[in-house]
């Protein structure tokens, strides 16, 4: 089946946050899109592929980052003003 790059949209709702996405999804990038944090994952795009929901941590520049999470992008918004680091739980 094709592959598609879809775009996720990352909620600024607490410290942690969950994200549903295709089994096998591969983030591509993290970037600010009008000032909403976003996503860009390349998917299967077969219709029968599993969704899993995947956690994710937001953090500021400063804060203390919890043990056994992965690095996965940072982006900027409201012209620098706040700068968010996602990481993702293992596994």
């Amino acid at each position: 089946m094709a592959k598609q790059i879809w775009k996720f949209p990352i909620p600024i709702t607490g410290e942690k946050i969950e994200l549903t996405m295709p089994e096998g999804s591969e983030i591509l990038h993290i970037a600010a899109q009008y000032d909403v944090g976003v996503l860009w994952a390349l998917v299967d795009s077969d219709p029968e592929k599993i969704d899993v929901v995947r956690t994710f941590h937001i953090f500021g520049t400063g804060h203390d980052i919890s043990p056994g999470l992965i690095y996965v992008g940072t982006w900027l918004v409201a012209d620098g003003t706040f700068v968010w680091h996602l990481f993702e739980e293992e596994g």
